[in-house]
């Protein structure tokens, strides 16, 4: 780790957490540094999530010295990005805390927009701006609007406003008051993306408990980044990987807003089971259906599906676990 910091505690920390992306790593901390905000009001600290591709040298021998803000790096080798975005709030110290995507580039003004919008009016926790997809390859134009989706939250209008579930801000483009993670915990490290894994919703799931303890959060469009998507991104394969993570993801959220509180009794357990099962079978046979066909709207359609299917596996595997438990380790019983 390295450091160039005075006394001075910067009033935000622009974290980026990165794995193996130096190829765009330098491109991001360069955007940064190029942000018209005074130079004690903030510093930049990269994550290293385990990299083996020189990031941390790279890093070192571009911005370990002679830069207007602070840049230091700190290697996180647990991989996944919650557990990485979990670092960072514990490396940092300023009163807010933004984070960046390591291929994300901030447009002029980012950082400032994202700043104003914390005192818009009181109690904002988090404040999100919008993120520009710069596609490596042009989308099948009848998928565009869904798959422009998993990339670019919603904006409710030109103007800041307030935003509540589900239309929240993306975490490539997100920042919140340090106080939120002491009020509601950090992020959950069985979410987000892990490797290979793709089980997005870590941000989402922290805005819900955040929203249902009372907390504002702020759609602000004036905070703008453009984020590269590689070609690889937007193939078949991996759009159905994507939407069948997003369908766990879904089950996940939906536990937080119920405050997971439903009683798990053995008639639970049993109906869950059957209606996991019988949406698990409805969606592997549409999947199978849709896929026959190599149209663009059979596939949108073999989206949806693995969208179930990922509800289904979810809830299964939930309804397992609570049926292990009765039968292996008593839970449940008077």
């Amino acid at each position: 780790m390295w450091q160039q910091m005075d006394n001075a505690v910067p009033t935000c920390a622009v974290c980026i957490c990165t794995r193996n992306r130096m190829k765009y790593l330098g491109a991001a901390i360069e955007s940064v540094l190029a942000q018209e905000v005074a130079s004690k009001t903030f510093e930049v600290l990269v994550v290293d999530n385990g990299s083996t591709d020189g990031t941390a040298e790279m890093v070192r021998a571009r911005f370990g010295a002679g830069t207007r803000v602070p840049v230091r790096c700190v290697r996180e080798v647990k991989a996944g990005l919650s557990r990485a975005r979990n670092r960072a709030v514990a490396e940092s110290s300023g009163e807010y805390i933004a984070f960046l995507d390591d291929d994300a580039i901030a447009e002029p003004g980012w950082l400032q927009a994202i700043l104003n919008g914390f005192s818009l009016e009181p109690g904002i926790d988090s404040v999100g701006g919008a993120v520009v997809p710069v596609y490596e390859e042009a989308l099948p134009p009848r998928l565009a609007d869904r798959i422009q989706g998993i990339f670019s939250p919603w904006m409710p209008s030109a103007e800041a406003q307030l935003v509540s579930y589900p239309r929240y801000p993306y975490g490539a483009n997100i920042a919140f008051r340090r106080s939120v993670f002491d009020r509601v915990g950090l992020f959950r490290e069985d979410l987000g993306y892990c490797g290979d894994r793709l089980m997005p919703a870590e941000e989402t799931e922290l805005l819900l408990r955040l929203e249902k303890n009372g907390g504002k959060i702020l759609s602000e469009p004036r905070a703008i980044v453009r984020h590269l998507i590689p070609a690889s991104r937007t193939s078949r394969s991996y759009l159905r990987e994507r939407f069948y993570s997003v369908g766990k993801g879904y089950h996940e959220l939906e536990k937080t807003r119920r405050h997971d509180v439903e009683p798990w009794g053995l008639r639970e357990v049993i109906n869950a089971l059957t209606r996991g099962k019988r949406q698990y079978f409805s969606a592997r046979a549409d999947i199978r259906r849709y896929r026959q066909s190599s149209d663009v709207e059979s596939f949108d359609k073999e989206l949806s599906a693995w969208v179930e299917k990922g509800r289904a596996v979810a809830l299964l595997r939930e309804a397992g676990t609570h049926l292990w438990g009765r039968i292996f380790r008593g839970e449940g019983r008077g």
